[in-house]
């Protein structure tokens, strides 16, 4: 590990004139290592920040010969600077079902039945108090900024008279800012097919836009299994005409490409005792990925969620229709419903993101950790495409790689410090830093 030359105090002057307002409003964040997201690991390495956006990144020494007069460098010896984690998938309102559910399950029908029964019993309340709590474990996790899919608003509109002293982030850690938020409402109904009846479609479109501090608000469908093919054309359009990211979850277990192929099975069953079953309906004899492409519903700004169990022709469609894809493989080997292809989508070049899921499904929330797990499980995976997976790749899979996933110009000036051996061999160091996060050994940077 590269050692910072000079002086090694907590926190040095860039010679320059004094100006008292720029020491407030700058920092010039200087490590043995900065892991820009885009581009090679830059060593002896620091980021400018003015206020809470990244002004400059690179080597120290060039970074400070154009930091403006008075600003303050922090130094962060045997620490690497890396973006801020993007969860590109988590469902925070079951959050309250941590440890409800005995992990591993028996597969998909085993897991939803098991799911059904504990969900319940939960209340509204309950649901908004999941949500929070779930908020704060993404920020105690590294994570910048999330994807969150719910069947409900509460969440986002509290009722104010209850605490009216309560201030709006008055839950957020003193170490970090509030997680940014992509909610996505989930679009459900196997026998609906007008999207008015099944979405608050007035209030999603009225709500706060994100530019004033709440979240930006768009639909997911839930799944070909569990969604009509009219209600999934008609959110990806609702979307589309908003400039909006799409999700939807996609093969995630087989019963859903039987479902598809011959219109037997687990779900047809399922659906029938809910009644919800559609007597008419034809299987389309087709993947999860060729119905989804006959709908129209694939392009850039569609993410696909589990991708468990795509043909390489699957692959290659989404690939050309230039889709975004969110492997949640945790999530996946705790339901016992297989093992996703990350190879198969890394080597077409598609945009690939991490995500944890829920707490009904995963162990926690931490994006380190399931990529500790990646590494684990797929030892034919770089760990520097690992660590993109969940900083750019999840940006990027989010439509919020203008502000999040990278440390450049622009971007969120919000990012974690994780600690670094001093011995550590350049070779090993990325995987020693996914290493590090999981084990909690990283902290937010802040003045």
């Amino acid at each position: 590990m590269p050692a910072l030359p000079g002086k090694s105090p907590h926190e040095m002057k860039v010679f320059s004139p004094s100006n008292t307002d720029m020491v407030q409003a700058t920092l010039l964040r200087r490590a043995p290592w900065v892991l820009p997201g885009r581009g090679p690991v830059i060593e002896d390495g620091a980021v400018l920040v003015r206020g809470r956006t990244i002004e400059a990144v690179g080597r120290y020494a060039d970074i400070a010969r154009i930091a403006a007069a008075g600003t303050r460098t922090i130094d962060h010896p045997d620490q690497a600077l890396i973006p801020g984690l993007v969860n590109a998938h988590t469902h925070l309102e079951w959050s309250g079902l941590a440890g409800r559910i005995p992990l591993p399950q028996n597969g998909f029908p085993a897991w939803l039945q098991a799911f059904n029964r504990e969900r319940a019993g939960l209340s509204g309340c309950d649901r908004a108090a999941a949500v929070a709590a779930g908020r704060r474990a993404l920020i105690e996790a590294g994570t910048a900024a999330c994807a969150d899919v719910g069947c409900t608003l509460e969440p986002f509109e509290p009722d104010r008279s209850a605490h009216p002293d309560a201030a709006p982030d008055a839950a957020t850690p003193p170490t970090a800012e509030a997680c940014p938020e992509l909610f996505l409402f989930e679009v459900l109904g196997f026998n609906q097919t007008d999207l008015h009846r099944v979405a608050p479609l007035e209030r999603l479109a009225a709500h706060p836009p994100a530019a004033s501090g709440g979240p930006m608000m768009s639909l997911a469908a839930h799944g070909c299994y569990s969604t009509s093919a009219a209600l999934i054309a008609q959110a990806k359009a609702w979307t589309r005409m908003r400039g909006l990211p799409f999700s939807i979850h996609v093969a995630e277990h087989r019963e859903e490409l039987e479902l598809l192929q011959t219109g037997t099975g687990f779900f047809r069953d399922f659906l029938e005792s809910l009644g919800r079953w559609v007597p008419t309906w034809t299987p389309p004899a087709t993947s999860p990925v060729g119905l989804l492409d006959s709908l129209g519903v694939l392009d850039s700004r569609t993410l696909l969620v589990h991708a468990v169990h795509l043909s390489a022709a699957d692959w290659d469609l989404v690939a050309r229709r230039d889709c975004k894809v969110c492997f949640c493989p945790r999530s996946n080997a705790a339901i016992n419903v297989g093992r996703p292809d990350l190879a198969a989508a890394l080597e077409r070049g598609i945009a690939t993101a991490l995500g944890t899921d829920s707490l009904a499904s995963n162990q926690d929330l931490n994006l380190f950790r399931e990529a500790a797990r990646v590494l684990d499980a797929y030892p034919e995976i770089r760990s520097e495409q690992v660590l993109r997976m969940i900083t750019v790749g999840g940006a990027v899979a989010l439509g919020c790689e203008d502000h999040f996933g990278s440390l450049a110009r622009g971007r969120s000036g919000h990012f974690p410090a994780v600690a670094v051996p001093a011995r550590t061999a350049p070779k090993h160091l990325v995987e020693t830093i996914i290493a590090q996060g999981a084990a909690g050994k990283w902290q937010w940077t802040r003045a």
